[in-house]
């Protein structure tokens, strides 16, 4: 099991069903992605700028890592990016994964509790 979070660009959504309804549509454009074989977009420049922050901060070899999957580029689809956190990585660094995408002006809906994430709210 993995503790979650979903990165995107954009405006903020005013609620957070609005959120889970983005979040809905952009998971199912990634399984119908995935399903048909095609390689992802390539990440928005504030995607990549934060997928290389947090794993710069957070490096995928460390031993006890925050990652359950380490973030990579091939795994964004554009201006989305789903990050696979442990659950002890994310009681560690979860918060500052948060206000790192939040500085670059992200939007963070956190799965778990189907609501937008403020940097506070990860276990």
């Amino acid at each position: 099991m993995s503790y979650d979070l979903a990165v995107w660009e954009g405006a903020r959504p005013e609620s957070d069903e609005l959120a889970l309804a983005h979040y809905q549509r952009q998971m199912a454009l990634a399984d119908a992605l995935y399903e048909s074989r095609q390689p992802p977009a390539p990440p928005t420049a504030a995607i990549a700028e934060l997928l290389q922050a947090v794993t710069a901060r957070f490096p995928a070899d460390e031993e006890d890592g925050v990652w359950s999957v380490p973030p990579s580029a091939a795994d964004v689809g554009g201006s989305f990016a789903y990050l696979t956190m442990t659950f002890p990585g994310a009681a560690r660094a979860g918060d500052a994964v948060v206000e790192m995408a939040l500085a670059r002006g992200l939007v963070v809906f956190d799965p778990q509790t189907t609501a937008l994430a403020t940097g506070t709210s990860t276990p």
